[in-house]
Parts: C-alpha cells; structure tokens; sequence
C-alpha cells in the first residue's frame, strides 16, 4: 500500500517523533527499544485497512508500547488522550515488531489498543531475546551506511560498503581484522561517534537553550531540564547505526524545533503519557 494512501500520514510519523523523542530525552528508554516501537507503530499505521485509523489512536498506540517497555520511576502515568473509535486498530505486526529486546523481563500484557468495538486486543507478551549487533541483513546495513557521510568521506563509504557485500552475516566476534558484518558495523560505528561527538559538543556549546526541556510534573507545574548530558550519555552505548542514526536524528529534530516549541509545548505536552511527580 503506498503511504499516500493513510490519512495524514505525515502528521502521523510527527506525532510519533516527537513523543518517542521525548521519551528518550525523560524516561529511561533505549535507542534499540526506541527504533523497534518505532516500527511497529509505522507499520500498524501502514497496513492496509488502517488508512484512516485516526491521531488519536497513534499517541494512544505510541504512549502505551513506550509505557509496557521503558522504566519510568519518578513519573506518573496518565492517559489523557480521547480514543478515536471510528476505526478498528489492527495490532498483530507489533508483536512481531518487538519480539527481540535485551530486556529480562517481557513486555507488560496489559499494553492495550482500544477498538471500535470496545474490544481490547492485547499485546501479548512474547518471549524475549538478546538482540546482538549487526544481526540485521546486509542490506539494511547498506541502507544505513548511505546516511553517514559527511562523518565518513564518500571514499569511506564505498569502502565499507564494499567490505559489507563481501563479508559473512553476523554478530561482532571481535576478531581484528573485522570478519563479520557486525565486526565492520562496529568499526563503523567507533569511527562516526569519534567524530560526532565532537560536533555534538559544539551543537550544545552554540544551542545551549535548545536543550533545555520543560517537563510537567503532576501537579501541572513546569520544572526545565538540561537535556544535553542524558542524550551525550546516550551516545556513549551506540552499538549499531540504526542506533546511531536515530540519537543523531533526535539532535537534529530538537534544534531545528527550537524556535517553534514555545507555540507548540502546550498542545505538545498533551501527547505523552506521563507526568514528572
């Protein structure tokens, strides 16, 4: 189905942005959880049948695959989003979606899609793995790889991607010269977040206010917090591109709203589900 087919799809993609952005910016949510609810909720939104599946439903989607999965100690959940119950809410491709997590324990059962019907579908809870780094296919990596440059030279790239084509499928072994495609990705990775994190330094350095996030707490009270080292600490455990490319994409996505935040930061702080106690 070709996405100009889903109602406002792109109000839809935005809205999961930036509530899976803030829950990495407040809550204790990792980039690999981040990029499979990620998923799962894009692919819920583009199945057939759900084209006209409504807003609403999306954040209520979102907030509730984030709440069964992040630690949010030190908030209070809340629901304050008005289900739209126009339309039934297919749910089964996010159980495949989220299945690998390095989790211990799996995802809360009590994650819920609301429906037409008033018939809930739960989100079963699957047994969950470890997932290792770089056992995606080749062909995702070489997706990613093209999103690198300037970090890497073009030279680079071609390099690489060269190297990746050749290599076996498989989790780093940490065998030097690189064996595997998780070998190359993680050597990949090293050298993107040696140089990123001196940019990202300068992008603190230079948008010192864009980090400065305003969270409400429950009483309806806004309390600001510097965002700058929780997502630094953040890029210090990349372990895939996918990883990295979404932290890189969360930096970009918050100095480039920055202007426009202050118009938006009320209606904004009514997508996400929880609220500083």
């Amino acid at each position: 189905m070709s996405n100009s087919n889903v109602l406002f799809y792109e109000e839809k993609k935005i809205a999961v942005n930036n509530i899976l952005d803030a829950a990495v910016k407040a809550l204790e949510f990792d980039q690999k959880d981040y990029i499979k609810v990620k998923a799962s909720v894009m692919a819920v939104i583009e199945k057939p049948g759900n084209e006209k599946v409504g807003l609403a439903m999306v954040v209520s989607l979102t907030n509730k695959l984030i709440s069964a999965i992040a630690k949010h100690s030190g908030y209070v959940i809340v629901d304050p989003v008005n289900h739209d119950e126009s339309f039934e809410l297919e749910a089964e491709s996010i159980e495949e979606n989220i299945v690998q997590s390095d989790r211990t324990k799996p995802v809360d059962k009590k994650a819920r899609v609301v429906t037409r019907t008033n018939v809930t579908r739960e989100v079963r809870g699957a047994e969950l793995v470890k997932k290792e780094p770089s056992s995606q296919g080749k062909e995702g990596i070489l997706k990613l790889i093209r999103f690198l440059p300037p970090l890497i030279s073009t030279q680079e790239m071609d390099l690489a991607t060269a190297r990746i084509r050749k290599a076996p499928v498989g989790a780093v072994t940490g065998i030097s010269p690189a064996r595997t495609t998780g070998d190359i990705e993680k050597e990949l990775v090293e050298q993107v977040l040696a140089e990123y994190s001196f940019i990202y330094d300068d992008l603190v350095s230079s948008n010192a206010a864009a980090f400065i996030e305003r969270i409400v707490m429950a009483s309806g009270q806004e309390k600001e917090q510097d965002v700058s080292d929780k997502l630094r600490k953040k890029l210090t455990k990349i372990q895939t591109l996918a990883e990295f490319l979404s932290i890189k994409d969360i930096v970009d996505r918050l100095i480039k709203g920055y202007n426009e935040r202050d118009k938006k930061v009320a209606n904004k702080n009514s997508l996400f589900f929880w609220r500083k106690k």
